[in-house]
């Protein structure tokens, strides 16, 4: 893998050379045609074309990609593994504040989020 690495280098740098404006109709083109050949649905196609347009409002308004792409990926997560939590404490809730080190992750958790919020409202203008 290391040789065709070190082979392919060359190929990728002559391809950064090419404008973007060339560039971007290639990408958004075979992004679509790998979008509707998975299942071959057209709303796979608008799907891709609504996130894509989603991805560029939050990129230009100043939210973190990566944020948003570890949200979407660790929410299903989180959700289903809570609520797997909850049906083993028979739906208490207080079953969680009962055990020391999950305690102190929530309290560790709402901490956590009251600073951050407490810095976006009162955080310094230089």
């Amino acid at each position: 893998i290391l040789l065709v690495g070190y082979l392919e280098t060359k190929t990728i740098i002559n391809l950064l050379r090419i404008p973007f404006q060339f560039l971007a109709p290639l990408i958004l083109c075979l992004a679509t045609v790998g979008a509707y050949a998975v299942r071959g649905l057209t709303i796979d196609v608008i799907v891709m074309f609504v996130a894509g347009a989603i991805g560029f409002f939050l990129r230009r308004s100043g939210y973190s990609v990566a944020g948003i792409v570890l949200g979407l990926i660790l929410g299903k997560i989180g959700e289903q593994t809570f609520a797997q939590a909850m049906q083993m404490l028979h739906f208490e809730f207080s079953g969680f504040t009962g055990r020391p080190i999950a305690l102190g992750l929530i309290i560790a958790g709402v901490l956590t989020l009251l600073g951050s919020i407490y810095g976006s409202f009162f955080k310094k203008e230089k």
